[in-house]
């Protein structure tokens, strides 16, 4: 195949393929590739590879020799020189490696059957509109579509836009042209652009933590890892949490994790540090208590905290009322007695200072 094709013919006896059924026969649901199975491999390369690195099983079932990996931008189909991202609506690139026609394909139909997402294809094969007339083929005797004339070149040449020797007519070779020549599957690559914002990137790495619906097994540093990122995209998304209304920081508090939480609590406003100090993680209760801001109810709430460690963090906070440090100077456990009774405004009246 060059490029995304749903109907094409076999190079062998030109029986047609529908090889869209194919793909609607072989999904399991979601947006995934014909040659992706079972999963989102955009949201396995955004989040989990490297690039260069192969997406896992990315190769149809019955054998065809299809390969997808992640990579760090376009290149030429020819020459593999890097080829930059088009501007919408471009329908050609000139290779700055081998002065190759590079096709550009935007989003139609037939594309978004495979990926609604995608941006843009290089090196799709697509012939351009106005750049080169289509090249005549008859087997692999390909002759210009002016004059006729045989289009010169070898199997090291796989140019696409090819001048003719007789007329300089600038010729393009179709897909048929193109195959006839170079029949090795490993010669045809395009090149998937996505433009992946932080939104998009937040949902695919939301999408790969719920393995249930993703059928992608992740490791547990992978896992890790992109929690991580997670977190940081709802940071950069949310911006400053105190400016958010409560239902706002309800609806992105529902997205995070004690990671994403952590990250977010040195700047988070009152609302949010309210909710996180009633949370069920004795991590996340720890961090509220510690935080700066947390308000004055709230650090009550946490002074008769069942978790003692909680508690004695809270009994060295001077922001508590004097009558909360007092009682837990009483409390049962050492170490909160001792936090409060260090505490720095906690003022004990003559008689506590007389007997302690």
């Amino acid at each position: 195949m060059v490029g995304i094709r749903n109907r094409l013919s076999c190079r062998g006896c030109a029986a047609a393929i529908d090889f869209e059924a194919k793909v609607k026969d072989s999904r399991d649901g979601g947006v995934t590739y014909p040659f992706g199975g079972y999963y989102d491999v955009l949201a396995e390369a955004s989040t989990v590879l490297a690039d260069g690195e192969k997406c896992q099983d990315a190769s149809d079932s019955s054998g065809s020799p299809t390969a997808l990996k992640r990579v760090g931008g376009p290149a030429c189909p020819t020459c593999s020189a890097g080829v930059d991202v088009p501007v919408r609506g471009a329908e050609s690139l000139s290779c700055r490696g081998c002065g190759d026609v590079v096709g550009v394909r935007w989003p139609d139909d037939e594309t978004r059957t495979w990926d609604p997402r995608i941006y843009c294809i290089v090196g799709d094969g697509l012939a351009p509109k106005q750049a080169a007339r289509e090249a005549r083929t008859q087997g692999t005797l390909i002759s210009c579509g002016q004059c006729g004339a045989p289009l010169t070149g070898d199997q090291t040449d796989r140019r696409r836009a090819r001048t003719c020797a007789h007329c300089s007519a600038v010729n393009y070779l179709g897909d048929a042209a193109i195959l006839a020549l170079f029949p090795q599957p490993e010669w045809h690559r395009s090149y998937l652009v996505y433009d992946v914002d932080d939104k998009l990137h937040l949902a695919l790495c939301q999408r790969m933590l719920r393995e249930e619906e993703n059928h992608y097994f992740l490791e547990d540093d992978q896992v890790a890892a992109v929690q991580r990122t997670r977190a940081k995209l709802l940071s950069t998304i949310i911006g400053d949490p105190a400016s958010l209304s409560e239902a706002a920081a309800k609806q992105y508090d529902d997205e995070l994790d004690d990671t994403g939480r952590d990250l977010l609590l040195d700047k988070a406003g009152a609302s949010l540090v309210k909710r996180w100090a009633r949370s069920k993680s004795d991590t996340l209760r720890k961090q509220v208590a510690r935080h700066q801001a947390c308000p004055a109810d709230a650090l009550v709430g946490l002074a008769a905290d069942p978790n003692s460690e909680i508690r004695a963090i809270a009994a060295a906070r001077p922001e508590l009322p004097p009558e909360v440090i007092a009682k837990l100077r009483k409390d049962s456990d050492e170490d909160v007695a001792k936090a409060a009774k260090s505490n720095l405004s906690y003022k004990p009246g003559f008689f506590e200072k007389l007997f302690g």
